[in-house]
């Protein structure tokens, strides 16, 4: 799904009408070939405006295209050197502090002017920039890296907190006669998920205390996978369901078999945090006793 909130960071010049350009290409290039949207920021004049428009917006993007264009010649103590934007040069020590120090990976591409000297902290950041000579160059080459940018390489906090709200699961059941419960395990959502233990209710009355998974503990479901869930109850679900007056205690076999609803409770962990999540499902009770899906 398209997430037009996340951005790419272009890092681009605009001294020129030319670069200026540049920039405004690359970024429509990032919305036509990836889910992100290209964020092509106007210089600052303020403090404020510096901090909220263009830091605010990179520590957030989740990727950084860098674009590095001939600033002039410069003397230095070892001869003369060829230097690039010293904004843009900030802006990928930002763009490096987020990956090796924040541990936020970011998509990155990064294109140097043609006789450029590499200097300062870009001697030591593993950036690996093309060199161009004109800007058809830079587009060129971004027409094909940007088709792989799919996905973020990192989740920032509030992606990780979407991501475990929307979490949904359907457990469908399968068997159940004392001490065994089957079910079948849906995983609706966009990540993994681990089962640590099932509980069931009737209404608001207990059928069994949390019981893990059999085999594998606690059980792993990918995302959009349906695996099943074996584990053994404490106590005889059928024997509590007569003591709550939910079915008869010794049915004549030519009565139809009884329907219930019972919730169904999984402790699940999803992306490091354990949460609930509950789920009514209709059984019936067959003529041995044994428990069943409802077959309509």
């Amino acid at each position: 799904m398209e997430d037009r909130t996340r951005t790419v960071f272009i890092s681009c010049g605009q001294f020129s009408d030319a670069e200026k350009a540049l920039g405004t290409k690359v970024a429509a290039l990032v919305r036509e070939l990836t889910p992100f949207e290209g964020y092509f920021a106007e210089y600052q004049t303020s403090a404020e405006a510096l901090t909220k428009s263009i830091l605010g917006r990179l520590y957030d993007s989740v990727g950084f295209i860098a674009i590095m264009h001939d600033r002039g010649r410069v003397s230095t103590p070892s001869g003369e050197i060829t230097r690039a934007s010293v904004w843009i040069e900030q802006e990928i020590a930002i763009a490096a502090l987020m990956q090796q120090v924040a541990g936020r990976p970011l998509h990155v591409r990064s294109y140097i002017q043609e006789g450029i000297t590499i200097e300062g902290v870009r001697q030591h950041i593993h950036l690996n920039p093309k060199i161009f000579r004109t800007e058809q160059d830079v587009l060129n080459d971004l027409q094909v890296a940007l088709k792989d940018w799919k996905e973020p390489l990192y989740m920032s906090e509030v992606d990780r907190q979407r991501s475990i709200k929307s979490v949904r699961v359907t457990p469908e059941v399968v068997y159940g006669s004392y001490p065994n419960f089957s079910m079948n395990v849906k995983n609706h959502s966009s990540v993994d998920i681990l089962i640590h233990s099932v509980t069931l209710w009737y209404g608001q009355k207990k059928l069994c205390e949390p019981a893990t998974p059999e085999g594998q503990n606690p059980r792993k479901i990918r995302s959009g996978l349906k695996e099943p869930v074996s584990f053994k109850t404490n106590s005889d679900i059928l024997q509590k369901l007569v003591s709550f007056a939910a079915i008869e205690r010794n049915r004549p076999r030519h009565i139809p078999a009884p329907r219930i609803d019972i919730i169904i409770e999984l402790d699940i962990e999803v992306l490091g945090e354990r949460i609930e999540r509950k789920e009514e499902v209709s059984v019936e009770i067959d003529s041995n006793g044994q428990i069943r899906p409802v077959i309509y």
